[in-house]
Parts: C-alpha cells; structure tokens; sequence
C-alpha cells in the first residue's frame, strides 16, 4: 500500500534473490489489445471516479450478502475520503449501493480511506473503514469508522456506530485486519504511529465500550533498525495454526518480518524471525499458507518481488530466524507486485501497474504464473512514487471463486478463473483457514474434522511429519513396583522393567494432526520384557510379554476429554486398553503379542472398562517386528514412506 517510506537497494541487490532461485513470469506477456489469459474471464467492471482516488476492498463471503467495501482516498489530486459499497449480487453488473463521506472532506488533510475489513457479531454486520487524516486539519486522531451494514441492499439502513481515536498517536491507522479469535472474540489489529499493532475487541466497540475496547498490542521487536520511529509495521494477518494450536499473527515492518503467538492478547510470544534478508529492511504484505509452513512476504519498492519463505526449520524448532527465501515471484520485473490473497496452492496479487496476477505454489521452489488480467494501461505514476497505480486490494470469494480486485485509477473489476470455482482447503489437503472468517463457526480445527473409530482408515492417510529420533528427550525408566497379567493397566498400576529401555526395539510415534496442537507432538514407546521369576515372562499361548511405555514431548493438555493409549493387532481386530497418562505425563500397560501397534485417541471421558476407542486418533505407531513384511506386492505406485506412519527403521 502506498507509502511514505523509500526504500531504494541496487537492482543487484534486489536481485540477488533470483540469482540462486527460480523466479517465474520475468516478461510481461500482456498488451493493451491482449490484455488477459485465456483463462482469466471478465465478469463485470465498475469505474469509480478520478484517478488515484481508489484504495483497498474487501468482499463478504457468504452468497446471499454479495457486497464489496471499497475504501476511497486521494492519492492524486482529487476524490473523495470515505467508502463506497457495491453489490455484486450480478458480478456482471456490479452497483453502487452507498457512499460514506467524511464531512467537510476538503478540510482534512492527507489521503482519507485506506483499509477496509467487514465482520459480523451478535448477528449482525458491521464494516470498518480506517483513515488517514493529517495534521492541520480536523481528525489527525481519527484512525477509522465502523458502520452497520445488516440491513443492505437497502442504503437507508446503513448507519455509523463508532468512531476510533488515537490522540496520543495521531495519523490515522493504514492497515487492519479482522479476526475471530479462537477464544470466540472478534478482535481488529491495525497499524498506527506506534511500535507495534493495536487490538481492540470490536464487539466492545459496537456495544458501545469504547474505554475499553483497545485491549493490547502486538510489539515490533528491537532489530538494528529500531522498532520503527513512526509506524512499527506496515501490514499484518492473523490465522489458526492448528500444528500448535496457537492464534498467530504475521506482522510486516521495521527489520523485517514477525510471527506471534496472540492466542493471550496481553502476553503476545514471538515465535519466529524472518530478519537480515537481503534487500528487505522494511516488510509489507505477510501471508502465510493455510498450515503456518509457507510465507510470502512483500516489499514496498520497484524492482522488489514477492519472496516465498519456509518456515519448517523454525517450526521444527531448529531455528528462530529465516532470513533465505526458497524462491520468488514477480510479474514484470520493471515494476513492484502488491497485496495478495492465499487460496493454497494458488496466490492472487494485485500487482499495481500489472493488474491481477495468479501463481500457483504447488512447487514453492518454483511459482508458477497461472493467470493474469491488466487492470490499468496507463502510465506509472507521475504525480507521486511511480510504481503506485493499477491494481491495488484483491480479494476472493471461497463459496464460488469470485475474484475482486480494486484498482487505483479504473475502479472495481470481477473476474472468474476457469477451473476455479470455490475453495476450501481441505480438498487441497490444507487446513480451510485463509483470510476469509468464519463467523459461525465456535471450533477451529485442522485438517481432519471427524472422530475415527477405524485405524485402518486413518493409516491411509500419511501425517506429515515424522518422529523424533528414539532417544530424544526421553527420560530414564525408573524400576517400579507392581505387575498385571495379559490385558489393560489402569494409569496408577506401574509396570516393572529392569533395565533401561533399548533404544532399537523404541516404537516412534507419529502425530495424525486429528487434533488443534498436536501438529509438531512426537513421542516414543519404549518396549521392555515383563520381568518374571523365570527371567522372562510370557503368556499361555507362548508370546512374549512386553512392558510398554509411552512418553510424549510437545503434547498439549487437551480443551476438553483425556487422552488414553491403546494397544491393537496389526488387524485392529484384538484390542487392550493401556491407561491414561500418569503424575509424570506418560502411560504405562502391558501387551502380548508379537506385532502390535501403539495408538493414543482423545475420548471424551475416561471409561477404565473401555474395549476400544471412540474419539480420534492423536498419534500412532508400529512395533519392529511389525517391520518386516514383504515388498513382493509393492508395485511402483505403492511404493509408502513407512517412516510417515511411525515405522521407521
């Protein structure tokens, strides 16, 4: 988004993220008379007034409120201050429903309209609307206005509940983003003359509350460039991570770029850096992909492109800064792409004087460019920084794939993306987070949301992660007192083991990601022989008798039911209930059989008489006897990565 700052690396500098990675669609192949891909379809196209007077949009999601939020500004030397709502209830023929002006426009000084986010609570509608207002004039302290908006299409019912002000930090707020956090809270974070970003609770705003709606900040932490002199970031986003069960928020600004954990707003935790990149010393635009993995980061001058980071060394706790992006992606490498939208794998950009831009991130290493419309023919900027004109918000509607895009100077354009018509992360093997809120919905959950009581089923599905090596973390296994027989062990009944555990017959456990936070949980089953009078101990059929002991790292305590370990024949047809984790977090039980796998489920109460489980799997695991089997029927398409399933080597 436009900005005060000016940033000017070497090209080489800029380049140099080219120079080692893949950088798709370096020539611009549109043209005033071939202005799109074959595959870009224009739906409708609404001009809104002068140039440069058009800011960022947003678009409701749900069908039947087929509104957009336009925010209005000048950038140029004339417009209006305020925000337009437009139906697109006929995408073809997009309508002007409402105009909200601020009053005596000609007396406030600056550009008026920047942001624009709607949100609902307690059924209704609302939408904010920051703004910019300089000193010098009225409302330097004003940074943005919420309107009701339950009663469109009818413009009369349009009404204005609050006004945001920050006198002791006047300029207005530039960015924002609407969130429902996972504690059932509506919250806005905005950006503001300050080293940080502002949250303040939106049903308190609209209930009237004003004293105490701001309720934190999210810090810009201290870098060799300060923690910012005016505004600390430039843009941000929060989502779901359900890997860890956190609210995280990815915030762009002084340094570089932030990622929080907000899941308490008054205690925020960084969780990961993405600092000391080359050519970046100030982040815009930060978005990751619906799983946390992946970020696209954005930087505010020509020549910069969009860079693509991996966030799993951080993730998998190797690291806390990611500076080296994997790859990037520009439009036309003479200009400077905007703001984007993830809809996993693929990524919409406004890309200013390149209009609407689609990659695809199928391969991060290597984006593709997979559509593309020219919003703006124009010329570059001439009145103010030459790359800011042309596309300027995106946004997209999941229900139907419904593309928005705003730009500065041409107005409001609809588009559809042939083979695109919806989308929701799970049918691309992704959590369904993005940007687009779900109002209604009290539970986030990753990317299975259903209880199994089959673990066939589940052992179908490979996590992505795998264990932990065997002996990582793992505590020593204190002797204990006491013994059963063949069957389930209650958590306070000990099992005796004589000697350490040994590490080769270790039974890794690998999370299924069924459960919000249990993402990056590992564990380990140590097997030990039962002791017995006779050295060892074995049961009427003649099998072996095993001490099993399961312990966990990064296991978060469940919102609501217990945990319970279970051991199963490799059918899943016999099935011995193990116990529920102890005063020391691990579970302890007896099995007699030579293949067996481990599984801990999430129940929904603690049933000590339980035959078998009904609530979800967490994790899993196979025994190394249940290694050996044959390849002979392992055809080329069957080829399995055992170690995904917990049976590794």
């Amino acid at each position: 988004m436009p900005t005060a700052r000016a940033f000017a690396p070497s090209l080489a500098a800029v380049l140099a993220v080219a120079a080692t990675r893949p950088v798709a669609a370096q020539d611009a192949p549109w043209t005033p008379l071939k202005r799109g891909s074959d595959n870009i379809e224009v739906l409708g196209h609404l001009p809104l007034g002068p140039r440069l007077s058009v800011a960022d949009m947003d678009v409701e999601q749900e069908l039947d409120r087929p509104f957009a939020y336009v925010a209005r500004m000048v950038y140029g030397f004339e417009g209006p201050k305020g925000l337009d709502i437009i139906s697109i209830a006929d995408p073809e023929k997009p309508e002007l429903l409402y105009e909200w002006r601020i009053e005596n426009q000609d007396l406030h000084q600056r550009t008026g309209g920047m942001d624009v986010k709607h949100f609902k609570w307690n059924d209704r509608y609302y939408v904010v609307q920051s703004l910019q207002f300089g000193q010098g004039g009225p409302d330097s302290d004003l940074g943005a206005v919420v309107l009701d908006v339950t009663g469109l299409p009818d413009p009369s019912s349009v009404r204005e509940v609050a006004r945001l002000r920050k006198p002791d930090m006047p300029g207005g707020f530039h960015n924002i983003f609407i969130y429902k956090h996972s504690n059932g809270r509506v919250y806005l974070f905005t950006t503001a003359n300050a080293p940080g970003a502002l949250v303040f609770d939106l049903g308190s705003v609209v209930e009237g509350d004003l004293e105490n709606a701001e309720v934190g900040i999210v810090p810009v932490p201290e870098s060799q460039f300060g923690r910012g002199g005016g505004r600390g970031y430039h843009d941000f986003y929060v989502g779901y991570h359900p890997d860890t069960g956190e609210d995280r928020f990815y915030g762009g600004g002084t340094g570089g770029y932030y990622i929080y954990d907000v899941s308490n707003l008054q205690d925020p935790q960084l969780r990961i850096t993405l600092t000391g990149i080359s050519g970046v010393s100030y982040g815009h635009t930060f978005t990751p992909s619906p799983d946390g993995r992946y970020v696209i980061a954005e930087t505010e001058y020509q020549y910069a492109p969009l860079r693509i980071f991996d966030l799993q060394p951080a993730l998998d706790g190797g690291q806390t800064n990611i500076r080296n992006p994997i790859s990037a992606f520009t439009a036309d490498w003479r200009h400077l792409v905007h703001n984007h939208e993830v809809r996993w794998p693929f990524v919409f950009v406004s890309g200013y004087l390149d209009g609407l831009q689609i990659f695809n991130l199928q391969d991060p290493v290597n984006p593709q460019t997979v559509g593309y419309f020219d919003t703006y023919i124009g010329p570059p900027n001439t009145d103010r920084y030459s790359q800011f004109n042309g596309a300027f918000g995106v946004d997209v509607r999941n229900a139907d794939g419904l593309i928005v895009i705003s730009d500065m100077s041409t107005g409001l354009w609809t588009f559809k993306m042939q083979g695109f018509d919806g989308w929701n992360g799970e049918q691309w093997g992704h959590p369904d987070i993005s940007s687009a809120q779900k109002w209604d919905e009290d539970i986030r959950r990753p990317i299975s949301q259903f209880a199994t009581a089959s673990l066939v089923a589940l052992l179908a599905v490979p996590a992505t992660l795998t264990s932990a090596s065997a002996d990582a973390g793992r505590p020593r296994f204190p002797p204990t007192a006491g013994s059963t027989g063949v069957g389930s062990l209650t958590a306070t009944t000990a099992c005796r083991a004589d000697v350490d555990p040994p590490t080769y017959y270790a039974i890794s456990l690998v999370t299924t990601k069924n459960i919000p936070g249990t993402g990056y949980t590992t564990g380990t089953g140590d097997v030990t022989f039962a002791r017995s009078p006779f050295g060892v101990s074995v049961a009427t059929d003649g099998s072996y008798r095993y001490d099993v002991r399961m312990t966990f790292q990064r296991l978060p305590q469940p919102r609501r039911g217990t945990y319970v370990g279970w051991a199963t024949t490799t059918e899943v047809d016999q099935v011995v209930r193990l116990g529920t984790p102890g005063p020391d977090g691990t579970i302890r039980g007896r099995v007699s059989w030579n293949k067996f796998l481990l599984v801990v489920t999430l129940e929904a109460e603690d049933d000590p008489e339980g035959r078998t489980w009904s609530g979800p799997i967490v994790l899993r695991g196979m025994s190394r006897s249940g290694k050996m089997h044959t390849m002979a029927g392992h055809g080329p398409f069957q080829v399995e990565k055992c170690a995904a399933y917990g049976y590794a080597n």
